[in-house]
């Protein structure tokens, strides 16, 4: 009798230890909403880097996109520089070494710590806000959500590559996560043309606002 008393208040004991580290999970992991007080903007320069961006990069975008893009992201950046109510984040991609399949996939593009994974030389850069990620989701990184929490962020102004890969589920998990999302289309990049407009469909579908250079400038004029 002693022995299977002994038994069910270990099991008991396992029981509460494995609730409270599954609670304690949950909690660090949930992600962090937008609130309403969150009313500032980021620009999210995403993955404008050398190995997507140069002619012998590993895993180049289509060349007629690389020019297009690096004029305009320059273009928005510049308006940014001097914006007290808006930030700048530089997003890039920082494959680990291991992911050895993934970077397979991907050509081994942009592995941490090589020239390719380095921030194309043509891109202006203004401001200390750089955030890397090895997944293409950039809320993957607890400093993402960190950044936008410390300038107030909720509304995502997203530019970069690719289209239909880092910038869509970025993209899908701001809107989830109740931030307003704007893609200026002449600053987004991809491996085609028809690539980008469906990748932009989708996201136009689920809430995201899909605005030219030009677009967006004026609007912001007008605010």
């Amino acid at each position: 009798m002693k022995t299977r008393l002994t038994v069910i208040s270990v099991i008991l004991l396992i029981t509460i230890v494995a609730l409270y580290v599954i609670n304690h999970f949950l909690i660090a992991n949930k992600p962090v909403m937008a609130t309403d007080s969150m009313t500032n903007e980021a620009l999210i320069v995403m993955d404008i880097q050398k190995d997507f961006f140069e002619e012998d990069g590993r895993l180049p975008i289509h060349s007629s996109f690389v020019s297009p893009v690096l004029s305009t992201a320059n273009t928005l950046i510049k308006q940014y520089e001097y914006s007290e109510a808006a930030t700048i984040l530089y997003v890039t991609n920082e494959y680990e070494q291991l992911q050895f399949l993934a970077n397979r996939g991907r050509n081994f593009a942009a592995i941490k710590g090589t020239e390719g994974a380095e921030l194309d030389e043509r891109l202006l850069v203004f401001g200390d806000n750089f955030i890397s990620k090895n997944k293409p989701n950039a809320f993957s990184s607890p400093k993402f959500t960190d950044t936008l929490t410390e300038y107030e962020v909720g509304h995502l102004v997203i530019i970069g590559v690719y289209a239909e890969a880092c910038v869509m589920e970025t993209a899908k998990e701001a809107l989830k996560q109740g931030y307003s999302v704007t893609l200026v289309e002449d600053a987004i990049g991809s491996e085609s043309q028809k690539a980008k407009e469906e990748a932009l469909k989708v996201l136009k579908s689920k809430g995201a606002k899909i605005m030219t250079a030009e677009e967006y400038l004026k609007n912001n004029d007008n605010d």
